[in-house]
């Protein structure tokens, strides 16, 4: 199979994931292992993924959160202590499932772009781990330890519209 058809192939099948999400999004999730499975999570420092991600415009559909025109600074800090504690609770679960980078370095750079809904629940959830010192099986288990954070997890902000918000987390070590 060549370049262009694999490429072809996901691209298709992230299409096909992405209406059967949209699709589903009316019956609400019976469980959390329902909720979990709707949710997208993307590494996107693999260029397939960052360009099929792109491809969706999310950037249009979901206000940025930190919009300087329409956030006072009050609102900032709240929202800033919200994201705080979200990686909180994300640091929380690396400890408990003994996650480790097994890298040299003694940090490791996670750039996180999550979408939410307007209550706070997780919709996407894309990262991007900028560290060439860690390993494929490290990328894959951080992915699976994402995927396990996000069912139990719900961002503090509630807004009129959908929304999203970055930041890079540094893990030391």
């Amino acid at each position: 199979m060549n370049k262009k058809t694999k490429t072809m192939n996901f691209k298709t099948l992230l299409l096909i994931l992405i209406g059967f999400l949209l699709l589903s999004c009316k019956k609400e999730p019976s469980s959390k292992k329902d909720k979990q499975n709707k949710i997208l999570v993307l590494n996107i420092g693999d260029i397939e993924n960052f360009n099929n991600v792109k491809d969706l415009k999310l950037d249009s559909i979901y206000l940025n959160l930190l919009n300087r025109e329409t956030v006072t600074d009050s609102v900032r800090k709240n929202i800033f202590n919200s994201w705080s504690n979200f990686h909180d609770k994300l640091d929380d679960l690396i400890k408990k499932e003994n996650f480790e980078w097994e890298t040299d370095s003694l940090d490791v750079k996670v750039f996180h772009k999550v979408y939410f809904t307007k209550d706070g629940e997780i919709e996407y959830y894309l990262y991007n781990i900028k560290s060439e010192f860690v390993s494929l099986e490290k990328k894959a288990e951080f992915d699976e330890l994402i995927k396990k954070f996000i069912p139990n997890v719900k961002f503090e902000i509630k807004r009129k519209e959908k929304y999203s918000q970055c930041g890079t987390n540094v893990y030391k070590y």
